[in-house]
């Protein structure tokens, strides 16, 4: 529960009109309880403020709606201040009870895995491997030798993680994501394809999220570096020394090949693909389905295939759809 008082001071912001005095959660404006807390994110669901049950709703313009509102500067913000005052407190409730290492964890004798650390059951930690204090290794994970992990780091069910990989502080990796498995290295010899050895590995930074099914290889001769603070959606693929920087956004089902150099505050749509050996400037977006050919520079937006400025994409779509619909 969290009281309304509690709840400006954590948002600051006017309320009106009379607002309930506790709340139990939060939920979208469709399913609120009158003991719950919504978010207005976008002017064209206030509709929908004249119908909603909620106890409170989260606003950054006040309406005539009957339903209580508390007005704030930036509702997304206010969101995850709310939402992990709620739940992020469970959630490290639960996982402190569990530091334990389930029987069936089978650990090196030659790791080091500090006393607080909760191994799940039928996980492997090899010969060299090194886990700081507060870790949660969920079941049936794979530590490959000399891995380093650092503190407060969550390992959810099924991860891979080869060797060598060194991954830091705070870290959430999701279930059955890979983590620094050979490059796609190859050459044809002669219409037989050989094999390059791959003798680089992969570090990530601290506060990194990494989703689920995602892969990650290690480099080919330097490391494969994901900087601090990145968010990694689930089925990315990342390939050798790619390099992604601090805070970068991607979502879902993007691809980079061999190399691809990533700034800092870049926001990466779903399914785009990356062609390698190019780099893309910090604050720059990508649009969903863009396919990037070439260099990106700095702060820009781009869409299309190939990928080109987005305004400039916008009017080269308008163009066909004018060319095909005349009669």
């Amino acid at each position: 529960m969290i009281s309304l008082d509690e709840l400006i001071e954590l948002v600051p912001g006017e309320v009106r009109p009379d607002a309930p005095t506790s709340y139990s959660g939060v939920s979208t404006l469709e399913s609120a309880s009158e003991s719950e807390i919504a978010f207005l994110f976008s002017k064209k669901h206030r509709a929908q403020l004249q119908h909603t049950k909620a106890g409170l709703v989260i606003t950054e313009v006040l309406t005539d709606a009957k339903v209580p509102q508390l007005k704030t500067k930036d509702v997304r913000r206010a969101q995850f201040l709310i939402m992990s005052r709620f739940y992020d407190d469970k959630e490290s409730d639960s996982q402190s009870k569990e530091t334990v290492v389930h029987p069936s964890a089978v650990i090196h004798t030659e790791a080091i895995v500090h006393e607080s650390v909760s191994v799940g059951p039928n996980t492997t930690i090899g010969s060299g491997v090194t886990v700081a204090e507060n870790t949660h290794i969920g079941s049936n994970v794979v530590l490959y030798e000399g891995c380093q992990i650092g503190s407060d780091v969550r390992i959810d069910a099924g991860v891979v993680v080869y060797s060598d990989v060194k991954i830091s502080d705070r870290v959430i990796i999701k279930s059955n994501a890979v983590l620094g498995s050979d490059g796609f290295g190859f050459f044809n010899d002669e219409g037989t394809w050989r094999t390059i050895p791959q003798i680089g590995s992969l570090v990530i930074e601290s506060d990194v999220q990494i989703g689920a099914c995602t892969t990650i290889d290690k480099g080919s001769i330097e490391d494969t570096l994901i900087k601090k603070g990145a968010k990694i959606d689930n089925m990315v693929h990342i390939a050798h020394n790619c390099v992604i920087g601090q805070h970068t956004a991607i979502a879902a089902n993007v691809g980079f090949s061999g190399s691809t150099i990533v700034g800092d505050h870049v926001m990466i749509g779903g399914q785009a693909g990356f062609a390698g050996h190019l780099k893309v400037g910090d604050k720059a977006i990508v649009f969903a389905r863009s396919g990037v050919t070439k260099d990106i520079p700095d702060g820009a937006f781009v869409s299309g295939f190939p990928a080109q400025d987005h305004k400039e994409e916008m009017g080269f779509q308008a163009k066909i759809r004018r060319f095909f619909t005349k009669k």
